[in-house]
């Protein structure tokens, strides 16, 4: 698809940006603190964007009005994107001093914080990943429609997961929280086991309101040789019990971490980072129980290692990220992209919307994008890279066509 773009950037230092676009976006700091390192894509409701920071400096939960202005708003340390109810409360999980094991988190609308569960790191879970060294591995939360907390994380459970190494401290599990007068109590749904089984859940959960089930991804199990994670879906039972099923079991060297989507005939998508060593990762599609490549990368200068959920726009079309790839050349990889899968009569297309770039190829442009993309009511993409920009810090870009 052929389109005149303008790329826009809120960049992540004391700057102005100054690449071709309509509005000047500047970003607003606090006395001698940086905002540190974006590592989430958007929530956007209304006028307003959430958008989480991680990494170095000081990461936080940042608000993001996008008519150009950057505000933050201190809270929180999530790295996964937040979930917001019918109120405007944002819901989120992360660690704090005082649940070095994972929480859930709630924001609501006068920026006020409440702690609702925190995981103990044994059989209720654990955000943590392989230790040492204590990583963390964050998903996005879901709202059901009687209010409860859908979620995973990566670690903790039941079993233990001591075919990959460093994990004694179980294979994750998918939890709901339910709220009884004001108290939330955590209902283990799934504890994953390893081979066959699933390990170390990432990427949130999709919810099918038409047949009821769930689906994600796991970064490991299935395969008992290659360990390289499995697409589930867990569907209900009745009398609040639920039955996991894997649907799809990966058999060659990639991370699928950022989950899948849905449409509406109920066909699944999503993204396998790929292995740098044997492959550039791949968009696959799961229809009517059967796997599908849809569109395999080759690497720079085409897109590379796709490392974020995707979205399907009004046209059926599939938009995403990749970590790297792209025409600038980054130690021969690229420095990620924005991309574009059109279904044609000969099979999907790809198209490069956006390569980022080196700070003296383009000053203000991003690098090594982490996570996927949000869609505004215009069909404007926003999204987040790790570094780059005038600090070096990262950039909050805007996509346009």
């Amino acid at each position: 698809m052929k389109s005149t773009l303008r790329l826009s950037f809120i960049i992540f230092a004391l700057a102005i940006c100054a690449w071709t676009q309509t509005y000047t976006y500047q970003l607003k700091l606090e006395a001698n603190r940086n905002t540190g390192q974006p590592s989430s894509r958007f929530l956007i409701v209304g006028a307003k964007g959430y958008l989480s920071g991680g990494g170095s400096g000081s990461p936080g939960l940042y608000l993001a009005q996008l008519t150009g202005v950057h505000l933050m708003t201190r809270c929180c340390t999530p790295q996964a994107v937040v979930v917001a109810d019918q109120n405007g409360n944002l819901y989120g999980e992360d660690t704090s001093a005082t649940a070095p094991n994972g929480r859930i988190f709630m924001l609501n609308t006068r920026a006020q914080e409440t702690d609702l569960y925190d995981f103990t790191g044994g059989a209720d879970g654990r955000v943590h990943g392989m230790s040492p060294p204590q990583l963390l591995f964050q998903s996005p939360v879901t709202l059901d429609a009687s209010g409860n907390i859908w979620g995973m994380t990566y670690s903790g459970g039941s079993f233990t997961c001591s075919a990959y190494s460093g994990f004694q401290e179980g294979c994750g599990v998918v939890f709901k929280l339910t709220n009884n007068n004001g108290t939330w109590s955590e209902q283990v749904i799934h504890a994953f086991s390893g081979p066959p089984d699933g390990g170390a859940p990432e990427g949130g959960l999709t919810f099918d309101p038409l047949s009821g089930n769930y689906y994600g991804t796991t970064q490991f199990g299935g395969d008992s040789v290659c360990n390289c994670g499995t697409v589930f879906q867990l569907s209900p039972d009745g009398n609040d019990t639920w039955t996991e099923t894997v649907l799809y079991t990966f058999t060659t060297p990639g991370t699928p971490n950022g989950g899948v989507i849905l449409d509406s005939q109920g066909n699944l998508y999503g993204t396998n980072f790929g292995d740098l060593s044997r492959q550039y990762g791949y968009v696959y599609e799961i229809s009517q129980g059967q796997f599908s490549i849809l569109y395999q990368f080759q690497g720079f200068p085409d897109v590379q290692n796709p490392n974020g959920p995707l979205l399907l726009d009004a046209n059926g079309n599939l938009l995403g990220t990749s970590y790297q790839g792209g025409t600038f050349s980054g130690n021969r990889q690229g420095l990620g992209t924005v991309f574009e899968l059109s279904p044609t009569q000969d099979g999907w297309q790809a198209t490069i919307i956006h390569s980022f770039a080196w700070e003296d190829q383009r000053p203000t442009d991003g690098r090594l994008p982490n996570s996927g993309l949000a869609m505004d009511e215009n069909g404007n993409l926003w999204g987040t890279t790790s570094l780059g920009g005038a600090g070096a810090l990262g950039v909050f870009f805007e996509v346009t066509k």
